[in-house]
């Protein structure tokens, strides 16, 4: 379950930009992450709750904003909204020549704190 890990990864990095702005108490995480991560929202929320123990995150709320897989065909210009069983392929002219232009973020978009 690689879901744990971005989680971690999010809770370190939240918590040494609250520290580096004295900030004592997190309200809030909007994390970013696209479709190609294939990390379940669900299993991402019950992972916080579990990592985020009773310090600085103890109420905190995860806001995740997931997004489409989207890419534009080198060959035919075609510009395509993918789903991940199927992100290889221009689905116009059936090429594997894509340029990705979203969908593989992983963005901690922001936090509030007090």
């Amino acid at each position: 379950m690689h879901e744990s890990s971005i989680i971690s990864y999010t809770l370190k990095s939240v918590e040494k930009a609250a520290l580096q702005n004295n900030i004592t108490y997190v309200d809030e995480i909007v994390l970013v992450i696209g479709k190609l991560r294939a990390a379940l929202p669900a299993a991402l929320q019950k992972v916080f709750h579990i990592l985020r123990g009773n310090g600085m995150f103890s109420n905190t709320s995860l806001i995740i904003k997931e997004t489409d897989i989207v890419a534009v065909c080198l060959e035919c210009g075609v510009y395509s909204q993918l789903d991940l069983m199927n992100c290889d392929m221009c689905p116009a002219c059936k090429s594997r020549k894509l340029k990705l232009l979203q969908g593989n973020e992983l963005i901690i978009e922001n936090f509030k704190g007090r």
